[in-house]
C-alpha cells in the first residue's frame, strides 16, 4: 500500500513536469504582456488540464493565484487566493524543484504537488504550479482492491489444490481402512465369515491378522454356543415334558392301587370298575393331547398356500362353538374378503383364539366374543375381542413362547403355534389387553391382489 502511495506521487510529479515544460513559454510571454495575455494564459492551462485529467493553478513567486483551470473553487472561496506557506517556503526560499503538501477541504483531504515554473532562457522561477490529487484516494483504494483481489486469488488457487491434493491423499490413506470397516460389518454369528487378504507387512496387515485371528475364535465360539443353546433347548423341553406327563400319570397311578386293593379284597363293585376306567381313558387322552402338541409344535407342515375367503372360515371355525353356554360369540361381516393363507393353519389359529376367549370368562358369566374383519392397505386384518379377565402385565411378554401357560392342563404350546403358523402364512399376529376388560388378538393377513 505504501508502495502504491508512493508510486502515485511520483505520478503525479511526472505530470506536473511536463505541465511546466508546456506551461513554462506561455507565463514567460505573460510576464513580459502583463494583463493583456492572461486570458491566453487561461486557455492554455484549461486545455493542458483537461489533456492530463487533473486540475492545476499556478501561483506567481510572491504566493498570488495567477490563473487556474477550476476557477470556481477560488471564486467561492473554497481556498485561498495565496499559495500554502509551506510549498511557497521550499520553492522560493529553499530553491527546491517541487513539494507534495498534504491538504484538506472541510473534510476531503487531498495531496498537492507544487512545480517550480521556470524560465526557459534563464531558469529563474517565474511562478509555482499546484496539481491536487483529487483522485489520489480512490485511486489508492482500488490499487488496495486489486492487490488484496490478487491475494485472495493466489490463495483461493492454492486452496483449491491442496484441497484436491489432500482429499485424494486422504482416501489413499482411508481406503485400507474402508476395506476392514466393510469386513467388520459383515461379520455374522450365523453365516459364513471370510477372511482378510493383505499381503503387506504395515500397519494394515496387523490389523487384517488380528481381525482373522478373531474370526477363529468367533467360529470356535459360535460352535460352542451352538452346542450350549442346544443342550439347554432340549433340557428345557425334558423338563416341559416330564412336568407335563407327570401331572395325569399321579391320578392313574392312584386309581392302579386302588384297583389292585379291590383285586385283592375281592370287592370290585362294577360302578367303582368302570369309574376307574374312565379316570384312565381320561387322563390317556391327556396324555395324546400333550405328545400331539409337542409333535405338532416340533415339525410343522409346509403351508398349502391358496386363495381363501376369510369370513367362511370364520363362520365355520364358529360353528364348532355354537353349541357352547360358555360364550356369546358375535360376528359382524358384510363383505366377502379373499385372502392367500392355509386353510387347515387358519382353522386351528381361529379356533385356539376363541377358546382361550372362552376359557377367560369370569366364575359362571358368558363370556361375550365380538369377531371383526377389516381391510387396511393390501392386508385382511381379524379382531377377536372377550371381555374376559385380561392379561397381567408381567405375563404379557410370554404369551406366546412356548410351554407357557396358566391353566392346570395343556402343554402351553396353543398361542406359540399359533404365532409361527401365522407368520409361515406371510402374516403377523398380536394383541391388546387390560386387567379385568378383556383381550383383542389381531391377525393381519396378505389380500388377493387383483392385477389388471
Amino acid at each position: 500500500i505504501g508502495s502504491a502511495e508512493n508510486q502515485k506521487v511520483a505520478e503525479y510529479i511526472s505530470k506536473a513536469k511536463i505541465v511546466e515544460q508546456r506551461i513554462s513559454p506561455i507565463l514567460e510571454e505573460y510576464m513580459k504582456q502583463g494583463v493583456n495575455y492572461k486570458n491566453q494564459l487561461e486557455v492554455e492551462l484549461t486545455d493542458l488540464a483537461q489533456v492530463a485529467s487533473l486540475d492545476a493553478s499556478i501561483y506567481s513567486i510572491d504566493g498570488k493565484l495567477i490563473t487556474s483551470s477550476e476557477p470556481l473553487i477560488f471564486e467561492n472561496q473554497l481556498l485561498s487566493n495565496l499559495i500554502d506557506r509551506d510549498a511557497w517556503q521550499e520553492i522560493v526560499v529553499n530553491k527546491e524543484n517541487y513539494f507534495v503538501n498534504s491538504e484538506s477541504i472541510g473534510m476531503l483531504f487531498y495531496n498537492s504537488v507544487y512545480y517550480a515554473i521556470k524560465s526557459p532562457i534563464t531558469g529563474e522561477v517565474m511562478g509555482i504550479l499546484s496539481i491536487p490529487f483529487f483522485e489520489s484516494a480512490s485511486s489508492l483504494e482500488r490499487t488496495e482492491i486489486n492487490v488484496v483481489s490478487a491475494i485472495v486469488g493466489v490463495f483461493s488457487i492454492a486452496f483449491i489444490l491442496f484441497s484436491l491434493l489432500s482429499y485424494f491423499a486422504i482416501n489413499g490413506l482411508i481406503a485400507p481402512l474402508k476395506f476392514i470397516t466393510n469386513a467388520l460389518r459383515k461379520i455374522s454369528l450365523t453365516g459364513k465369515n471370510k477372511p482378510i487378504e493383505w499381503k503387506s507387512n504395515d500397519e494394515i496387515g496387523l490389523m487384517a491378522n488380528e481381525y482373522n485371528r478373531m474370526l477363529l475364535n468367533l467360529e470356535e465360539n459360535k460352535s460352542e454356543l451352538q452346542k450350549s443353546q442346544k443342550e439347554i433347548a432340549w433340557r428345557e423341553i425334558a423338563q416341559q415334558v416330564a412336568h407335563e406327563i407327570k401331572n395325569p400319570l399321579t391320578p392313574m397311578k392312584l386309581t392302579l392301587q386302588q384297583l389292585e386293593l379291590g383285586l385283592i379284597s375281592g370287592d370290585v363293585p362294577k360302578e367303582k370298575t368302570q369309574k376307574s376306567i374312565d379316570i384312565m381313558l381320561k387322563q390317556v387322552e391327556i396324555l395324546n393331547e400333550i405328545a400331539s402338541s409337542f409333535s405338532a409344535f416340533a415339525t410343522m407342515p409346509a403351508p398349502q398356500i391358496k386363495t381363501l375367503d376369510v369370513i367362511d372360515l370364520l363362520q365355520r371355525t364358529i360353528g364348532l362353538f355354537s353349541i357352547s353356554t360358555d360364550a356369546i360369540i358375535t360376528f359382524d361381516h358384510t363383505l366377502k374378503i379373499n385372502i392367500v393363507s392355509d386353510e387347515a393353519i387358519l382353522l386351528r389359529a381361529f379356533s385356539n383364539i376363541i377358546l382361550n376367549g372362552i376359557q377367560s370368562k369370569w366364575e359362571d358369566i358368558p363370556v361375550e366374543i365380538l369377531i371383526l374383519c377389516t381391510c387396511r392397505n393390501s392386508n385382511c386384518v381379524v379382531s377377536i375381542c372377550d371381555n374376559g379377565k385380561g392379561i397381567s402385565e408381567e405375563l404379557r411378554e410370554k404369551v406366546f413362547a412356548p410351554h407357557f401357560t396358566t391353566k392346570n392342563n395343556g402343554a402351553g404350546l396353543g398361542l406359540a403355534i399359533v404365532k409361527q403358523t401365522i407368520e409361515l402364512c406371510g402374516g403377523s399376529v398380536w394383541f391388546e389387553t387390560e386387567e379385568n376388560v378383556g383381550t383383542t388378538f389381531f391377525i393381519q393377513l396378505p389380500l388377493v391382489i387383483h392385477h389388471n
